[in-house]
């Protein structure tokens, strides 16, 4: 059958979506194999399978799908290891905002609770309406990261 990859995002991330200031998407490899690829037409949508479900914009065309890893060492993409600028960067362009913080820095840090396990990670501050939530909790808690979490970083 023909590929309609269709992405659906979190109501915190769908005005980010729909701006057209998140043109990314990090996600798992579909059980299926049949993963977006470069030229494929993308439908982006918040709520579905709900009845608030609703198309955040008019088709994207895939740009790239590249491998990504995120572990207790740091962030890898297309096989090659981010420094940390570059790991801000990605971060905010999936829409995190704010700033990694180096593992040192997260005692005035508050809602860091990651179940007691503090893995080395380079921390990610996430700041909406004074929430504070660092990346790799969220993938932790969406994705599982035991003993990493792999997928594709999708671009459009």
């Amino acid at each position: 059958g023909v590929v309609m990859p269709l992405f659906g995002f979190q109501k915190r991330f769908a005005p980010m979506v729909e701006a057209g200031t998140k043109r990314q998407t990090i996600r798992a490899l579909r059980a299926d194999g049949r993963n977006a690829k470069p030229g494929d037409p993308l439908y982006l949508y918040t709520g579905l399978r709900t009845k608030g479900c609703r198309r955040l914009r008019p088709t994207e065309t895939c740009k790239s799908v590249q491998q990504i890893s995120i572990d207790f060492r740091g962030v890898c993409v297309a096989g090659r290891w981010l420094s940390a600028a570059e790991r801000e960067t990605l971060a905010v362009a999936d829409g995190f905002v704010d700033v990694f913080l180096p593992l040192d820095n997260i005692d005035n840090i508050d809602n860091m609770d990651d179940g007691g396990q503090f893995v080395p990670f380079v921390y990610f501050v996430y700041g909406v309406e004074g929430e504070k939530q660092e990346m790799k909790t969220w993938f932790h808690r969406e994705h599982g990261l035991e003993p990493g979490f792999d997928g594709l970083l999708t671009t459009w």
